[in-house]
């Protein structure tokens, strides 16, 4: 199940840039579509492996940047390729690492960075092209918005989340 939802990424998507992408395209549909899978493949398998090396591998099978002593938990999407965790990184039970945004009739996709030794905890989630600094931390259900910086050291909390710690 993992191999075939890997090898439909790549056949059917490829690598994803950062960009817009029209709903009218058929590229929207093929990503639509990718999701759907991976939603699957997410019930049937992939949860199982979170939280060990296996979720890293498969993640850099997809095209993520993975460093060492990472331990992920939560959400994927398929344009996992827009996706940097840097050594050190927890990602908490059911974060969420958004690679998208739906912005006035397109699919954008933008970077979404967590630098080393940065947690998110659980719940929170981080959408297209927010970037968690090095050793910074995402308070469990907080909502970084897309674009948003969490500095290095800080401690970000809330909807929409905001600085409640700088070093």
């Amino acid at each position: 199940c993992t191999l075939v939802t890997v090898c439909v990424k790549w056949a059917g998507l490829g690598r994803f840039q950062p960009g817009q992408t029209s709903f009218a395209s058929v590229r929207f549909e093929l990503w639509q579509q990718c999701r759907a899978l991976l939603a699957t493949a997410d019930l049937v398998l992939l949860q199982r492996l979170r939280g060990s090396e296996w979720i890293c591998i498969v993640l850099r099978a997809m095209g993520a940047t993975v460093g060492a002593n990472v331990s992920l938990w939560g959400h994927l999407f398929p344009e996992s390729d827009l996706f940097v965790f840097e050594d050190g990184v927890a990602m908490g039970y059911k974060s969420l690492t958004q690679g998208h945004l739906i912005n006035q009739g397109c699919l954008e996709h933008r970077r979404t960075n967590v630098r080393s030794h940065a947690t998110v905890h659980a719940g929170a989630s981080l959408l297209s092209g927010a970037v968690v600094g090095r050793d910074a931390s995402v308070d469990a259900g907080a909502l970084v918005l897309s674009g948003e910086i969490v500095g290095e050291g800080e401690t970000w909390a809330g909807v929409p989340a905001a600085r409640t710690y700088q070093p």
